[in-house]
């Protein structure tokens, strides 16, 4: 009875403890619901705090206009994602303005490209896709546009690939409906083009079978820029209409050439245009059957790049205001016959455009060795440079008329440099005013046949020198007989206090990527000192004829001494140096024939051409370091084969000269001691 009531007792108060420990809970759990509930209140509270407290900032006081163009300036990649989690404003401004996300990025995948073609929205769109992009291939990328097409304003295309067909065939029906398209670009890259179906790797041909296959029954009404490289165009589509902007580019393989009337109607439908750009798509016909001009009153860049006679017979055929445009005429030949054609057609050329108003103010010369290429670079205008090739380069100034003709293969100089004299007559180089020489060279034989007529020039002030060139121009500023071992009197147009001296009005030098000190590496240098020992005499004797040089610029080039560029600076005012490591006057330059086939030697030439301005000083500790390690090992074992190739070449011809006359002296005593023949030495009869 006293357990059964202890028990009752025990149940009675576990039951008490846990009625209070629940209703405990309960009253921390409401607690903790509040205090949850007051945390979000106060979070609430600091996000608005912050929200106000960026509102106040200038970058978030701006417009939303002003935003959005700030915003365009990102990059356009996955970056721009970032301005939507910066804060609210942003992502409402970010989102706000579709224009931000009309460039979808195909480089970084899908998802990434769908996202912003979503956030477009309506906005019209550009499209650049290229056949090296590994992210997405061309069959994503018109799945993705399918429902977009309406709306692409920009579509710019490279393609090139086994599955190029199915991308062409797609591209035409994209044409069919491009109501809003007003950029197109499509490229076919020179690895592998389409030619009748068939691939050909490295030839510039047709983009499909079919000549009409692309750019038949398109339906883009709004067309103002198209850009074709490496691929067929039929010249009578409809996409010659209204046109701002046209380039085709055709490759060298089997092209289809317009005729001039087919050339001349299509321009005749672009009566706005303002560029046109022409390569190896000329026609070859000599005159058009058109009798009338086409007017191109609009035009202010015209680039043609084709024979001489093909540009001039288009030139010829149309008419624009020679004042306004700006006119690039690139020829390319394989033989010396076109520089004639040159020579003869230039002065036809100039006198299309007023002489006061065309006077070619630049001209550059690249010449390599024998075999390789030669480029004439001239311009209405100066561009303070050493010569580029034009058909990439945007002119500046209004009016400029600029030539380029370069020769891919180049083996008489004598040839060349005879012919040069005539073409610097017929450009009319009188007002010439800056000049630019570069490549490598050997053809110094014959500089005085092109120095000449530039020395004498009283406007040339601007010289630019690249490469090896610069050792020969040096010495024909003046005539400096300690410092030229040849005669430089036939160089020489005019005289001043005596002494001869070419060109009289240069004031601004400028020498780029030359060796200042191993002129000695080069056997067929005039000089008979030092480099710039030669420039410090020839401009201390040009400013003690009071034709002194104002401003020299050294760039890029190697072994520039501190004390040789202050003698320098005593006698010209303004000196610039740039990409030079200029060394002390204690450090020798590394010579690396000095050392003969000893491991030191390949070392040194390994040293060289991993260091710019590699000094005996300098390679010495480098040596000391190495040496003896696993590193000298290889220079060891070179210098080991190199000597046992010698020794085994010497002996294998020594081997053969003791054998030539030991064959000799037998022949000599075999014809006297042979038993077998008779007196007379004729041999006796077998019976």
């Amino acid at each position: 009875m006293i357990k059964t009531t202890r028990k009752n007792k025990s149940q009675s108060t576990d039951q008490e403890t846990f009625v209070v420990l629940d209703s405990k809970i309960k009253e921390l759990e409401r607690l903790e619901k509040q205090a949850e509930l007051e945390v979000v209140r106060l979070r609430e509270s600091r996000r608005m705090a912050k929200s106000h407290r960026n509102s106040l900032t200038p970058i978030c006081s701006l417009p939303p206009e002003v935003l959005a163009t700030i915003f365009s300036f990102t990059e356009n990649s996955a970056r721009r994602f970032r301005i939507l989690r910066v804060c609210r404003y942003w992502r409402i401004v970010g989102l706000g303005h579709p224009s931000l996300w009309s460039r979808p990025d195909f480089t970084r995948g899908p998802q990434l490209a769908a996202e912003m073609i979503k956030h477009s929205k309506r906005a019209p769109l550009t499209v650049r896709w290229q056949h090296s992009n590994e992210e997405i291939c061309f069959q994503e990328l018109a799945n993705m546009l399918r429902g977009h097409l309406l709306r692409i304003a920009e579509l710019q295309l490279e393609v090139t690939s086994r599955g190029s067909q199915d991308s062409l065939q797609t591209l035409s029906q994209w044409l069919k409906r491009a109501p809003t398209l007003r950029t197109l670009s499509i490229e076919v890259s020179p690895y592998t083009n389409v030619w009748n179906g068939i691939l050909w790797p490295g030839q510039g041909g047709y983009l499909a079978g079919s000549p009409a296959f692309l750019l038949k029954g398109v339906a883009t009404p709004r067309l103002s820029s198209l850009s074709l490289k490496g691929c067929y165009i039929p010249w009578n589509s409809a996409v010659f209409r209204d046109l701002t902007f046209l380039q085709i580019r055709l490759g060298p393989g089997p092209n289809s050439l317009p005729t001039m009337e087919q050339l001349l109607v299509a321009l005749t439908r672009c009566p706005k245009l303002e560029y046109l750009d022409l390569e190896n798509c000329l026609p070859t016909t000599l005159k058009p059957t058109l009798s009338d001009i086409v007017p191109l009153p609009n035009l202010r860049n015209l680039r043609l790049s084709s024979t001489p006679s093909q540009c001039m017979d288009l030139m010829n055929s149309i008419s624009f205001e020679e004042s306004s445009a700006k006119v690039v005429l690139k020829w390319e030949s394989s033989d010396n016959r076109d520089i004639g054609e040159l020579h003869r057609l230039l002065p036809s050329l100039l006198r299309m455009f007023p002489r006061e108003e065309r006077p070619v103010r630049s001209l550059s010369l690249k010449l390599g060795d024998p075999g390789t290429s030669f480029i004439l670079d001239a311009s209405t205008s100066t561009h303070n440079g050493l010569s580029t090739d034009p058909a990439n380069v945007d002119l500046t100034e209004a009016g400029e008329l600029h030539f380029y003709f370069k020769r891919p293969h180049v083996y008489d100089g004598r040839e060349l440099f005879t012919t040069l004299p005539q073409v610097f007559d017929a450009l009319d180089i009188a007002d010439l005013a800056e000049f630019s020489l570069s490549g490598s060279t050997s053809w110094f034989y014959q500089y005085p046949n092109f120095v000449k007529p530039l020395g004498q020039l009283s406007n040339l002030q601007v010289i630019h020198l690249s490469g090896p060139h610069a050792y020969q121009f040096v010495s024909c500023f003046c005539q400096l007989p300690d410092v030229w071992s040849g005669c430089p009197s036939t160089l020489a147009v005019t005289t001043i206090n005596g002494v001869a001296v070419t060109f009289p009005a240069l004031r601004t030098l400028h020498i780029q990527e030359v060796d200042l000190h191993h002129y000695r590496s080069y056997q067929w240098t005039f000089l008979r000192c030092g480099f710039l020992q030669a420039l410090q005499d020839t401009l201390m004797l040009r400013w003690e004829l009071g034709i002194e040089l104002h401003s020299l610029r050294i760039s890029d080039c190697t072994y520039l001494r501190r004390h040789e560029l202050k003698k320098i600076e005593e006698v010209v005012v303004d000196v610039m140096v740039s990409e030079c490591d200029i060394l002390d006057s204690t450090e020798e330059p590394l010579i690396i024939e000095s050392f003969g086939n000893t491991p030191r030697h390949y070392c040194a030439i390994d040293y060289q051409y991993r260091h710019k301005n590699a000094t005996q000083q300098k390679f010495n500790e480098y040596w000391s370091e190495i040496e003896g390690t696993p590193a000298a090992e290889r220079y060891e074992k070179k210098a080991r084969d190199v000597a046992q190739a010698q020794a085994l070449t010497a002996n294998t011809a020594g081997t053969a000269n003791v054998n030539t006359q030991n064959l000799a002296q037998n022949q000599n005593s075999g014809a006297k001691a042979n038993p077998r023949t008779r007196k007379g030495g004729k041999r006796r009869k077998r019976r």
